[in-house]
């Protein structure tokens, strides 16, 4: 379906979505009559829509609640304790993973090393499944009703924008999961994060003097309090390298050689001159994160602080893993608090986003989803790249990405009656 215009439908693409959903009604409902080759005999094949696979901003557009600012989570919904520090604009999910501890865990009761003088005794609530969310928005209107306007209470009481037309098929309500959180996006922002705040790159660390103005209020890091009589020179944290440590990790990058079709050329990325990395596409912050930070950073950070983030690697890594065991997946569902508190423990308030807080809903999304090969958004945006290479003039619909897409599936479809010596998209010889 490709929406026409320059303009983001946002939360009323469900006026778009009302055709597929009848489709999909008559799917389950009705059926459609399919040939079985195995048995010489037709049948009436009824399927249902498995799942969701989208980004973050179309999670919360399919899912009919905003994810912007506190309760922007739409796994805990209003379940956290997000806050905005005195200095700050962005949500800080500082301090909200001690409540998936056991409740026996020590960091519960650890005052100094998060939220000041604050003892974690809440525990978190299970993850809303299907009929607890129909509940909620059952008094809602669907877009396709008031697409102009929003519920009453938006903002202060929740953060539901409309019912979701989804909710119009009679099966959704049991399905475990409906939306994928996206790994893809998920592992490059925390990658970002990391990388900008450990490498101290203007404009992109979490770490900046905003966010270390009124610290004290908040939690016990005095290192990284600034200093009242120079309220403008932010103290030098644990976590951030010197200008030469820095000029040694980029040099280093520039020299990698890697196999081929294992990454693009990161030394195009580096910048010697301004000491930054730019230009790394998602599947190079996939292959950096997973197998190069601890390489990058294991001699020039301190080993509690390598260590902290050496733990997030190993949980993408196993999250990604093509082969996933059950039993590994519950141990991992009851370590990944620990893994956050102690990501919490060595970082300023600021770091943690609504992205690195995804991180603690994907040991469970996995167990209970399977691999995330099949969940990610990798295939898709490389559809949609070569979707979008086929645009050639606008002034003509025959040029439209529409019409290019029906010629490919025509001569894909009519190389399969060519003879095998001739040369198609289908009979291409792979890569040596």
């Amino acid at each position: 379906m490709v929406i026409p215009g320059p303009f983001n439908p946002k939360h009323q693409i469900d006026v778009y979505l009302e055709l597929l959903i009848k489709e999909l009604l008559q799917l389950w409902h009705v059926g459609v009559r399919i040939y079985d080759h195995a048995t010489d005999r037709a049948f009436m094949m009824r399927a249902t829509l498995m799942w969701i696979v989208n980004d973050l901003l179309a999670y919360g557009m399919t899912y009919g609640r905003s994810t912007a600012r506190v309760m922007g989570c739409l796994v805990c919904t209003d379940d956290t304790r997000v806050f905005h520090l005195p200095h700050g604009r962005k949500a800080c999910y500082f301090d909200c993973h001690g409540q998936f501890l056991l409740t026996h865990h020590p960091y519960r009761r650890n005052k100094k090393a998060f939220t000041k003088n604050h003892v974690e005794n809440k525990v978190a609530h299970p993850a809303l499944i299907g009929d607890q969310i129909f509940d909620r928005v059952a008094n809602i209107s669907p877009a396709i009703e008031m697409p102009l306007s929003l519920p009453d209470g938006y903002g202060n009481d929740h953060k539901w924008m409309k019912k979701s037309i989804f909710e119009d098929l009679s099966y959704w309500s049991m399905l475990q999961i409906r939306h994928n959180l996206d790994v893809m996006h998920i592992e490059m922002n925390v990658f970002d994060n990391i990388f900008n705040t450990v490498m101290d790159i203007k404009g992109k660390t979490n770490d900046s003097i905003n966010t270390c103005t009124k610290l004290k209020i908040t939690c016990n890091l005095p290192k990284l309090e600034l200093d009242e009589r120079r309220s403008n020179i932010r103290p030098k944290a644990v976590y951030t390298r010197g200008k030469e440590e820095k000029r040694r990790v980029r040099e280093w990058i520039r020299g990698l050689k890697f196999p081929n079709g294992y990454a693009s050329n990161l030394a195009r990325c580096v910048d010697m001159t301004e000491l930054r990395i730019h230009g790394m596409k998602s599947h190079d912050c996939h292959g950096f994160k997973q197998k190069l930070i601890p390489i990058a950073f294991c001699e020039i950070l301190p080993q509690h602080v390598w260590s902290a983030l050496i733990e997030v690697n190993l949980l993408f890594q196993r999250i990604c893993s093509t082969t996933l065991d059950v039993h590994k997946l519950h141990e991992l569902e009851n370590s990944v608090a620990i893994i956050m508190c102690n990501l919490e423990k060595i970082s300023p308030p600021a770091f943690l986003d609504s992205m690195d807080h995804l991180i603690i809903h994907l040991p469970f999304e996995a167990r209970v989803g399977g691999p995330v090969q099949y969940r990610w958004m990798y295939p898709f945006e490389r559809f949609l790249h070569e979707s979008k290479k086929k645009v050639k003039n606008k002034a003509h619909i025959e040029a439209s990405i529409v019409e290019a897409y029906i010629v490919e599936k025509i001569d894909l479809f009519t190389s399969q009656y060519f003879e095998p010596d001739v040369q198609s998209k289908r009979s291409m010889p792979r890569r040596k």
